[in-house]
Order: structure tokens, then C-alpha cells, then sequence
């Protein structure tokens, strides 16, 4: 299964981290003027619709919308009815000509897209650029793509229901010890260096939040901060948390991911053997699948609360 860490680390939030951020900016800056919501004037209800993130494909399929969906991300995997849609390549640099192909009169992304807006514009397509980065944001994303899909109703009823179960899980947890937790994001096994790690402004910062936990990188000045071994060290989390989306964790693998931890091994964390791995491919998803997400926290963090 492909891993939307690849879009994590060198998409929406990557290229090395801030560089991301930077190129986007700088990609807005160099592009043509347009409308502040960043779409052409194609007008009407869409038919044909782009997705080019896999939160985006979910969002759509979740309000129903799904039939519309001509085009998909490479990365895009969930619901399964998306893996049948045409790929159009990846979310930072999609294949134009596939798109074009495909005729569509509306492409979703996840971040402005100076190249894709151009092309939507020249074509007469509609482009919109939802950021859904945090959990405000994939709920008003959601209530956005209500808007564009005449989905209204569904829109209303997924955050609804995403928003009840947040605060269940909220509940769950409620006044018991905070754990400090460490995120890493997708590394490989043997290798601790140029971890990736989650900040304030991101969404698993606030799902951990949620779950009862302290992230130990709260303070970090962006979102998808590097994390040095010395630094991870110092600030001696009590809870290790490994995000492998979609990776098939053998047990000569997860042998593999703990061994590399017993170079640092005065981390509380690893003192104890409290280092986890979520699969789940959903864990670095900003879309539907959220409140799962914070619940899997929040069973690592506090497993009595949900026995």
C-alpha cells in the first residue's frame, strides 16, 4: 500500500519540512493573479471531479460525492472504490496531460498549487485549495466541500459526528495523568537520524491533545519539526509512538524499529518498552478518519480508561 508519509514529509508539509512551506509561497508569489479562494470561474454543480490528496478523495467519498471522482493521487487509497479512479500522479506535481484527458470541471487540492491553478484557469476549470492541516480546518474543509458538491446536509452530519466522537474520546481521558509523548513520522529502520516529528499547528499535535497526552514538541515553531536524537533525549518522553502508515510490520521489522531505540536508552519511554506503532493508514490523514486516529492515541496513552 502506498503511504501518505510521502506526502507528509515532501508534500503538503515537506520537502524537508519548512522548505515546503517556503516553495508554496514562493510558487503563490510567481503565479497569476486570482480570486482569493483560488478558483476560475467555471460555475455549475461539479460532475467531474480531480482529487489531489488522499483527505480530499476521502472527504468527497464521505459526503457521498464519490460517483463524481474521475481522478485520484497516486496515494490516494481509501475508500477502495478510489483505488479504481485514474491516477493522475502526485499531489505537489500531478500529470496536467492525464488531468486534461479526464476533462474535469472541478480539481481539489490540499494546498495551492500555482501550476494546477494556471492549467484550471487556461481550461476553464474550477480550482479549489481547502488546507485542512488541523482539526479546525478539516471541519470547516468539510463544511467547504459541502458547499462545492451541494452536499450541505452530509457535510453537516460528517462534522457532527466527527466532533461527537472527539469528545467522547476527550471524555475517556479526562483527568488522568498527561503522558509526554514523542510522534515520529514514517522513518526507516536502522536509522535515527532525520526524524520527523509533529508541532503546534498540525493535527496529530491536537489529536494528541485529545487522547490525554503532551506532545514533548509542543514548543516547536512549526508544525513538522525535525527532531534530533539529543534533543528527543532531553526532553525524555515517557510514551514512543512510531507512525508507519500502511507499512507491513513483520516481527523481524518491529524487532528491527526497537532495536534502534536502545542507543538512547535512558528515555523513559524506552526504559519501560512503551514504544508503539500505528499502521493504520489513517494515522497521518487530516480527514474523516480523525477521531479513529485520536482514539488509537488515546488507547496507547491511557489503555485503562478503555478496558
Amino acid at each position: 500500500m502506498r503511504r501518505w508519509s510521502g506526502i507528509l514529509v515532501l508534500g503538503f508539509l515537506g520537502i524537508g519540512g519548512i522548505l515546503a512551506f517556503l516553495a508554496l509561497e514562493l510558487e503563490n508569489r510567481l503565479s497569476p493573479r486570482r480570486s482569493p479562494e483560488g478558483r476560475s470561474t467555471a460555475t455549475g454543480s461539479p460532475r467531474r471531479i480531480v482529487c489531489l490528496a488522499p483527505n480530499i478523495t476521502e472527504t468527497v467519498f464521505a459526503l457521498g460525492a464519490g460517483d463524481s471522482v474521475v481522478g485520484v493521487t497516486d496515494f490516494c487509497e481509501y475508500p477502495p472504490a478510489a483505488t479504481k479512479r485514474t491516477r493522475v500522479g502526485g499531489p505537489v506535481n500531478p500529470s496536467l496531460e492525464r488531468i486534461a484527458v479526464l476533462r474535469p470541471d472541478l480539481l481539489l487540492a490540499q494546498m495551492p498549487n500555482a501550476r494546477a491553478a494556471a492549467f484550471c484557469r487556461e481550461h476553464g476549470i474550477r480550482f479549489e485549495a481547502l488546507r485542512m492541516e488541523t482539526l479546525e480546518s478539516v471541519l470547516s474543509g468539510i463544511h467547504r466541500l459541502g458547499v462545492l458538491l451541494g452536499r450541505r446536509d452530509s457535510a453537516r452530519e460528517l462534522a457532527a459526528r466527527i466532533t461527537a466522537e472527539l469528545a467522547a474520546v476527550r471524555r475517556a481521558v479526562a483527568g488522568r495523568p498527561r503522558p509526554r509523548v514523542f510522534v515520529t513520522l514514517s522513518r526507516r529502520a536502522g536509522d535515527l537520524s532525520g526524524l520527523y516529528t509533529v508541532g503546534p499547528g498540525s493535527f496529530l499535535d491536537q489529536l494528541l491533545d485529545a487522547a490525554g497526552a503532551d506532545n514533548i514538541f509542543s514548543d516547536a515553531g512549526r508544525p513538522y519539526p525535525e527532531a534530533g536524537k539529543e534533543t528527543v533525549q532531553r526532553r525524555a518522553p515517557q510514551i514512543i509512538i512510531e507512525t508507519l502508515p500502511g507499512l507491513r510490520l513483520t516481527p523481524q521489522l518491529r524487532r528491527a524499529f526497537l532495536r534502534d531505540w536502545q542507543m538512547l536508552s535512558s528515555i523513559p519511554a524506552v526504559k519501560a518498552g512503551r514504544i508503539f506503532f500505528v499502521t493504520d493508514p489513517a494515522v497521518q490523514i487530516p480527514g474523516p478518519r480523525v477521531a479513529g486516529t485520536a482514539r488509537q492515541l488515546a488507547r496507547i496513552c491511557h489503555p485503562e480508561a478503555f478496558r
